[in-house]
């Protein structure tokens, strides 16, 4: 898979007359135990919302196909309480068939998406690694790489972390994207896009220390959209407290810059938390 690195700086639409963050791929990792979520449904809106080229790679995970080598790891059992020996090559087969379920969905999702698969084998943070390039928004659909952004490190990329999606048509429909803002309009104008694609409210948090020339940019860039957006000034410098208080607002989506101060606390504090809530970082 080749792609040319593009600027990850924002172009002007010229017919909205504003501007948009590049994206030049959306970059999709999907495990088999996450391929029952909405996380290709979220990577095609996302494409589309960014006229970019999908590209997904469902990943046989190197810790799922060890494991069946291990003396306790064959034998599994079912929900019907059914024992049987599974060994690799059993493994390998049944990988290949969700893969192959997958690369379905995701055809029959893409109308209109310009869109590659393939299947790949290692550790998702390190496959989701090596495939990402300059311009590109990397989603990683897994429910155990949320220290992904360690392996993708300073690459720069904007980094989307999923559990099962957005859950654009479930219970958390009505559920706001949220952008924690620290100056960067850019960070914005990504919130502002993924927000806009999945028909989701737009609420913009100020961190403690924000001060008033940052402030009035934020103001100042949503007035001129006229964006109906919410913003909240939170008051605790504390890190922890700001991750509590930004959960506690049900996010859909929490958008935050790859590098801003405040947005580091808040992972970390997730992290540690364990909290499966979905995450973009822009670069």
């Amino acid at each position: 898979m080749t792609g040319a690195p593009v600027s990850t700086e924002h172009v002007i639409d010229r017919k909205a007359g504003r501007k948009r963050h590049v994206v030049s791929r959306v970059v999709l990792t999907i495990e088999a135990e996450s391929l029952g979520g909405e996380a290709i449904d979220t990577a095609v809106r996302l494409a589309r919302a960014y006229e970019a080229e999908l590209v997904a790679l469902f990943v046989k995970t190197s810790d799922m196909m060890n494991m069946v080598s291990l003396p306790f790891g064959a034998v599994v059992t079912s929900r019907a309480g059914v024992t049987r020996v599974i060994d690799r090559t059993m493994l390998d087969h049944r990988l290949d068939r969700l893969a192959h379920q997958a690369e379905a969905a995701l055809a029959r999702a893409a109308s209109g998406v310009r869109w590659s698969f393939r299947t790949t084998t290692g550790h998702t943070e390190q496959v989701a690694a090596s495939e990402a390039l300059q311009g590109d928004l990397l989603a990683i659909c897994s429910r155990t790489a949320r220290h992904v952004s360690d392996a993708v490190g300073a690459m720069p990329c904007s980094l989307l972390l999923l559990g099962d999606g957005l859950d654009s048509q479930g219970r958390g429909r009505d559920r706001p994207v949220i952008a924690l803002f620290e100056g960067d309009t850019g960070m914005l104008g990504a919130a502002r896009e993924v927000a806009a694609a999945f028909g989701k409210e737009l609420a913009v948090v100020l961190p403690h220390g924000m001060d008033a020339r940052a402030r009035r940019r934020a103001t100042d860039w949503l007035s001129r959209r006229g964006l109906p957006t919410r913003l909240l000034q939170f008051s605790d410098p504390d890190g922890a407290a700001l991750a509590a208080e930004l959960a506690r607002l049900g996010p859909g989506l929490l958008v935050m810059g790859r590098d801003a101060a405040a947005s580091r606390q808040v992972q970390q504090a997730f992290e540690t938390a364990h909290r499966p809530l979905p995450l973009l970082l822009v670069s």
